[in-house]
């Protein structure tokens, strides 16, 4: 629900900010003014605005108070900046799929005992 929610055709971008109302998005250089979700559609605090078109590779960060933030919740970070990076994730699936589950649930447990019967010289 937080952080930044992409498709080809709009990304969605959210932050969690009880403490203030005022948040904007900054999405390659331009602001956006950012809406708390009406009562009812999610937690209290959220605020939330779309932007449309392909924003694969943009960079953005949210201002709270005036004061830049990186997404707490981003995928990619610009290094040395403020910015997070908008990733296409199905951009990042292995060719093939990735490889299965072996956890604990499906897997034999087996253990080993080591014991040394040796003693100390006397």
């Amino acid at each position: 629900m937080v952080s930044a929610t992409y498709s080809p055709a709009a990304t969605t971008f959210a932050l969690w900010s009880p403490d203030t109302a005022n948040v904007q998005l900054w999405l390659d250089g331009k602001p956006y003014p950012m809406n708390p979700l009406p009562n009812g559609q999610g937690p209290a605090g959220v605020y939330t605005v779309t932007v449309p078109g392909d924003q694969h590779l943009k960079r953005y960060h949210f201002q709270v108070n005036g004061h830049p933030a990186r997404d707490p919740y981003g995928v990619m970070v610009d290094l040395g900046t403020d910015n997070n990076v908008v990733v296409n994730l199905a951009l990042t699936e292995p060719v093939g799929g990735w490889a299965p589950d072996f956890s604990a649930s499906g897997a034999r447990s087996r253990s080993i005992r080591v014991v040394d019967y040796r003693t100390a010289p006397a």
